[in-house]
């Protein structure tokens, strides 16, 4: 076969058309590597090795395109092109090079991670540890970064979780304190810390319960009237985690 011609294309790569009249888009290096440009007789043999280290190199530059956008790890590298349908050994040969020329490294990845989830979301040490694990991240690095955080930065991010929640709360006390400690939780703070937090969590909640007990009873009026009104009424207010001193209160001040 000959090589019949070149057109440029992205990323570095010719679209090399062949006499038979297949075409391929091969990498510029390998053009270079093969000799392409002076010797244009190419056979079967020759193809099939150069389009194999094409692939490779196809492999590698997926992986730095996915590398742009954020930092990864070995094992997210990995995961990706798998779902590129790219072979094992492609893979083992990205991830070789990646860490070679300094691309990946996980160590790195963990700190870089750990500063962003503290600087940028409200999650806890156990949730951040979970998705380092997910990310296929060894727990030396994961234990040694989050040792190096003080005990009272936890503290201090639960109190801001705390103060920013209670200024949209439209909950009772009761109910606030369920949501938050599920919220917590799930943010992957420690439980015996939420637990010390919660309950020293008091304030007055009047101004929530009159402005809730004012919406739920002119809804329940406009079809229920006495006794079926009232039953209603306190019901919804209990599930609410309102207590029954605020709702009596309440209904003494409608009669």
């Amino acid at each position: 076969m000959e090589i019949k011609s070149y057109k440029k294309c992205s990323n570095n790569r010719y679209e090399v058309s062949l006499s038979n009249g297949e075409k391929y888009k091969i990498y510029d290096d390998l053009i270079l590597k093969y000799e392409l440009l002076i010797n244009k007789n190419i056979n079967n043999k020759r193809l099939e090795e150069l389009l194999d280290e094409n692939k490779l190199y196809d492999a590698y530059y997926q992986a730095i395109s996915y590398i742009a956008y954020k930092m990864r790890s070995k094992k997210e590298i990995k995961d990706y092109l798998k779902k590129k349908d790219y072979s094992t050994y492609d893979i083992a040969y990205t991830i070789d090079k990646l860490v070679e020329n300094g691309y990946i490294n996980d160590e790195k990845y963990t700190k870089a991670f750990v500063f962003d989830s503290l600087n940028l979301s409200s999650k806890g040490p156990k949730k951040i540890k979970n998705e380092l694990i997910k990310a296929g991240v060894s727990n030396i690095y994961i234990d040694k970064e989050l040792d190096n955080i003080d005990y009272n930065i936890w503290e201090e991010r639960i109190d801001k979780i705390i103060s920013k929640k209670s200024k949209t709360n439209k909950d009772s006390l009761l109910v606030f304190k369920k949501k938050l400690k599920e919220f917590l939780i799930k943010e992957g703070y420690d439980t015996e810390m939420i637990n010390q937090k919660v309950s020293n969590i008091n304030f007055n909640t009047d101004d929530i319960f009159l402005k809730e007990a004012n919406k739920v009873w002119n809804k329940l009026s406009i079809k229920e009237k006495d006794d079926v009104l009232k039953y209603k009424f306190k019901n919804k207010m209990y599930l609410k985690g309102f207590t029954q001193e605020q709702i009596n209160k309440f209904l003494e001040e409608v009669e």
